[in-house]
């Protein structure tokens, strides 16, 4: 990838709460969050440039891409965050950017979150927004 032309770029936010607060605020779930970035073409490969997780305060807490890789038509890369990792905080967030050689459909990213307390369990998905990707030197 890194000597592939790069005519596309994208990057996505996607919310990644590592806790939530309930009870009047008092307490919290910790969340186990699984990030989902889908290559939605059916003919070309997408070139994941970086997958960023942020805390609350909007501090780098991870990069899970170490350098450029190609992610195949309609496939997909899963990065997790275990319930235990609390690094995040409440306001934890991805930054995902990809780009491609040519016209593609953007990629589809979605954060699913799940935890529980007791016998009471929580799970909701956010989805990813288009951002302007990063200007590159």
């Amino acid at each position: 990838p890194p000597q592939t032309e790069r005519a596309v770029r994208g990057a996505v936010y996607a919310p990644a709460h590592s806790a939530i607060r309930f009870g009047g605020g008092r307490s919290q779930v910790e969340l186990a969050a699984t990030l989902s970035l889908h290559n939605t073409s059916r003919e070309r490969a997408l070139i994941v440039e970086r997958v960023d997780y942020f805390d609350t305060d909007g501090k780098l807490v991870q990069s899970f891409v170490q350098k450029p890789g190609l992610l195949g038509p309609l496939a997909t890369l899963e990065v997790f965050v275990p319930a235990d990792d609390l690094r995040g905080g409440t306001g934890a967030n991805f930054l995902v950017e990809w780009s491609a050689a040519g016209p593609i459909a953007a990629p589809a990213v979605e954060t699913v979150m799940i935890g529980s307390v007791g016998t009471t369990s929580y799970s909701f998905v956010s989805v990813g927004r288009p951002i302007e990707p990063a200007a590159r030197k």
